[in-house]
């Protein structure tokens, strides 16, 4: 199995702790280790600016946001309902599968070529 220090020198080996580290620091009562601990860490990093008084000065001026929904549901109420004549096509009965030919897509392409065959002739 492995050899050890002793078996290697054959004397023990030494305990590397410090005797007498304990004795080095001095006893703190209560109200200073209290005051010790509530005292702040020193920092690394330089302290955050959070104050902005040009950015509060613009946000005091700046218009509110605009409501988009409410623009939109005027935009749409202004255009109206336009006619779409696809919507009244009766294709009688379609299929959903691709190989048909009563099959939906299909037969919208042919309603579009028709149809701009008619605008662009």
């Amino acid at each position: 199995d492995a050899l050890s220090i002793e078996d290697l020198t054959g004397r023990k080996p030494e305990n590397k702790v410090k005797k007498g580290h304990e004795d080095d620091m001095p006893e703190l009562t209560k109200e200073e280790l209290a005051a010790a601990t509530a005292m702040p860490r020193p920092k690394a990093k330089a302290p955050t600016e959070s104050h902005n008084p040009v950015y509060l000065q613009f946000l005091a001026t700046k218009p509110p946001p605009s409501d988009f929904e409410q623009l939109n549901i005027e935009a749409v109420k202004q255009v109206g309902t336009r006619h779409r004549p696809e919507r009244e096509l009766d294709y009688g009965e379609v299929y959903n599968y691709s190989g048909q030919t009563l099959q939906y897509g299909a037969l919208q392409k042919d309603f579009q070529r028709e149809r701009y065959a008619k605008d662009y002739g």
